[in-house]
């Protein structure tokens, strides 16, 4: 989505306003999908300062995100508000200073950082998910399984045969197993 700055780079201290919708394409972030529900909403404005433009604005949508115990995919509700410095195109890699060429902005790669840092760290569908059994891998939000297996159930797990040594020295060492 590109901005005409004519308007603005013309006269310090003046400003213009924008309100649109950015379409972008899914994309993959640490190994997982994601994708737009919709258009991302954009609204802001543009201040010429001087020597830099300052960007300010708010951005709302719909992504779909996979859970990292259920492996379903969700709904996200994005909504962040940011804020940046635009430069004239420089030769320096400023991180501090986003840049554009000519008269115009292209707000696409400003967005898609901005999105990338507000994504969730750790990608959940719900505080609730009790994700994928790990002996049948059945998903457990929607199925119950016959599986033996389960923490935190009234049957103590079946104990692998490799850590028998360990629950014997701890149990003699006195420490919870």
């Amino acid at each position: 989505m590109k901005i005409n700055l004519t308007e603005i780079l013309l006269e310090t201290g003046s400003s213009l306003e924008f309100n649109k919708d950015l379409y972008l394409k899914d994309f993959v972030w640490q190994n997982e999908n994601v994708s737009f529900k919709g258009p991302l909403a954009i609204s802001g404005s543009i201040q010429n300062l001087g020597h830099v433009l300052s960007l300010k604005g708010s951005v709302r949508s719909t992504l779909i995100l996979t859970c990292r115990l259920c492996l379903e995919d969700y709904e996200y509700e994005l909504k962040l508000d940011f804020e940046a410095r635009l430069k004239k195109d420089s030769n320096q890699d400023d991180p501090d200073y986003f840049t554009y060429t000519g008269y115009e902005i292209d707000l696409t790669d400003i967005m898609m950082e901005y999105i990338i840092l507000e994504l969730p760290s750790t990608r959940q569908c719900s505080d609730k998910c009790r994700g994928l059994c790990s002996s049948c891998g059945i998903n457990k939000n929607i199925h119950t399984c016959d599986c033996i297996n389960h923490i935190g159930e009234d049957t103590e797990p079946e104990l692998d045969e490799r850590f028998k040594a360990l629950k014997d020295y701890l149990s003699a060492q006195n420490k919870e197993v």
